[in-house]
């Protein structure tokens, strides 16, 4: 067995390997990642019509277009809370969304409660 001694500790080197092994093992946080699913109409099964989608991640707003079929993509956006802000021809809703890995994927449904919109996470 392999011996290292520095500065008056002796470590056997199996040990060091298992501890480097390890800290190659810890998953780094993302600092930017990419946000991404599908926003449909509850009552339809399609995408809200005049849908449009806004994410504020600590500042102001930054307006992001739906597809056809109500999905989307956002790179680069910083790890923490973010707000998801949807705009239909129905109304508004928000929902707050955690960035905590590379690929956060986001899908819900529109729905109008009384006189709101809400936001149902699928």
């Amino acid at each position: 067995m392999n011996r290292i001694i520095h500065g008056g500790v002796t470590a056997h080197a199996s040990s060091l390997s298992l501890w480097f092994l390890i800290i190659l093992m810890v998953p780094a946080v993302a600092s930017s990642a990419e946000l991404r699913g599908r926003i449909w109409d509850a009552s339809t099964g399609a995408a809200p019509k005049g849908g449009s989608l806004k994410l504020s991640c600590g500042g102001s707003p930054n307006p992001h277009p739906l597809a056809g079929n109500g999905t989307y993509s956002i790179r680069d956006v910083p790890s923490g809370t973010c707000k998801l802000t949807v705009t239909t021809s129905k109304g508004i809703a928000s929902r707050t969304i955690t960035i905590n890995k590379p690929v956060v994927q986001f899908s819900c449904e529109t729905r109008k409660v009384g006189n709101k919109i809400v936001l149902v996470p699928r």
